[in-house]
């Protein structure tokens, strides 16, 4: 395996928004001694725009959808002629130009069918990880690095599972190690595409949203790396959004169990299964900003000790609370309707009461699906009760013994005591005021020595 110490470092979209970026990832690299493998997600906006381009051209706008097609590709090629010189920019432009064709074929079909097949996005959608991973070797080339680029799909061996991929580790391992080892051994930066793999029929297919966190734990694990770092556009988890509370402060270090919450929330856009991978082999993930180098950011890690009470005051602008009355008898099991349920509304949370039989779901989102609205029948009930709102999620260790949650969520926020734990309480607030309700709460939780508590927390891994 690699001698040198090996960091992972993984780029992400919201972290590449103008041509200079990719002048930072190479001060990272300046920065960073012992070896380093670099994986990269799309630039910043281009899988939503390849998406959305998919939607048009199924509801009957081939043209539009070629049009976006078309600005995407005159996006890259200024990206391109600002950072790549010949021979670079050359090699670039043909790359992307087959890239392009081949997209433009997929939509042409899905306009056709009038459908989006999922392998065939999968294929449309690796456009984005595939062009900026590449870009990005020719950049560091240029800027007197050894780099090559390594094809995930050369890496990363899935089941067929067409957009939620799922890694098939035994064959992933021995494919990675082969390709990587052999470039790290001559000190050569591997420069490797997220969010993509191979299934065993040789086909393109992509791990879900946030999937490149996936790619970079998975290569962490394999080559035994020392840490992997996130490079994003915030420098760290902190106590709020600092958009909504100015007064919000970094949290030097959590433990994985909050991360993986935080991430299911949707708080912190980073993968909530890549934690599972370096959780066994205490590897730590450290968050950091790509636009200031400097700032420590904030280090994930089982040896993370945060003392008892609040952390992190999370939030989700849109939430749907559905209660769902069960009509007698039941037609089928209680405990496999839950299951059923979920499957197809993946809520953030389920509640079941036997008397009077209702199933409580709390789903991310203001959208009711039109399955709940429409057809309760199809699941047994007789009504349906629905009340969107705003979640505040109190995140931390002991809280139920720490908070007086009445006190610290004032009116008309209303606690979901039946989903509360020591390591979570749920607060549901109007959309309307849900900027002052997290201010107020999270001055109210931090008010004291707390905050001073958190900020001295820290972590192994975070030395630059």
């Amino acid at each position: 395996m690699n001698e040198r110490p090996l960091t992972v470092h993984k780029v992400g979209g919201g972290a590449l928004r103008a041509p200079e970026d990719f002048g930072q990832v190479a001060e990272v690299l300046r920065q960073s001694p012992g070896a380093n493998v670099i994986v990269v997600s799309a630039l910043h906006g281009v899988t939503d725009e390849l998406l959305r381009a998919a939607r048009r051209a199924v509801d009957g706008g081939r043209p539009a959808a070629l049009e976006a097609l078309r600005l995407l590709q005159e996006r890259h090629a200024n990206w391109a002629r600002r950072l790549l010189q010949p021979p670079g920019l050359t090699q670039f432009l043909r790359f992307y130009d087959r890239l392009h064709r081949s997209a433009q074929s997929i939509l042409s079909s899905m306009a056709r069918l009038r459908e989006t097949p999922p392998a065939a996005m999968d294929r449309l959608l690796s456009l984005g990880e595939l062009s900026s991973s590449y870009m990005l070797t020719l950049f560091l080339r240029q800027q007197g690095f050894a780099s090559a680029w390594a094809d995930a799909r050369r890496l990363i061996q899935t089941d067929n599972q067409h957009g939620h991929a799922q890694p098939l580790f035994p064959e992933t391992r021995l494919r990675t190690r082969e390709v990587l080892t052999a470039l790290l051994r001559e000190g050569i930066v591997p420069v490797v595409p997220g969010f993509i793999g191979r299934s065993a029929a040789g086909r393109t297919t992509t791990l879900g949203r946030g999937g490149s966190d996936l790619t970079a734990t998975l290569i962490a694990v394999v080559m035994k790396a020392t840490r992997v770092i996130l490079w994003t556009d915030v420098a760290a988890i902190m106590s709020a959004d600092p958009r909504l509370v100015p007064t919000a402060f970094t949290i030097p270090a959590v433990p994985y169990e909050e991360a993986v919450l935080l991430a299911k929330l949707g708080v912190k856009r980073f993968h909530p299964e890549m934690l599972g991978f370096v959780y066994r082999r205490g590897i730590p993930v450290i968050i950091r900003s790509l636009k200031d180098l400097q700032a420590p950011g904030t280090t994930i890690h089982m040896d993370a000790r945060l003392p008892d009470g609040p952390h992190v005051i999370a939030h989700l602008p849109h939430v749907t609370l559905v209660r769902l009355e069960l009509a007698l008898p039941l037609r089928r099991p209680l405990l496999r309707l839950l299951r059923a349920l979920y499957r197809e509304f993946r809520p953030l949370a389920v509640m079941a009461q036997q008397w009077p039989p209702t199933i409580t779901l709390l789903i991310s989102g203001a959208q009711v699906p039109e399955s709940l609205r429409e057809k309760p029948g199809r699941l047994g009930a007789t009504r349906v009760h629905v009340t969107t709102a705003s979640l505040i999620m109190i995140v931390g260790q002991n809280l139920r013994s720490y908070l007086s949650t009445d006190d610290v969520a004032p009116w008309p926020a209303r606690v979901l005591h039946e989903w509360a734990t020591d390591a979570a309480i749920p607060v549901l607030v109007p959309t309307e005021r849900l900027t002052d309700l997290v201010r107020t709460i999270h001055d109210r939780c931090f008010a004291g020595s707390m905050q001073d508590a958190l900020r001295q927390v820290g972590g192994p891994g975070t030395e630059s």
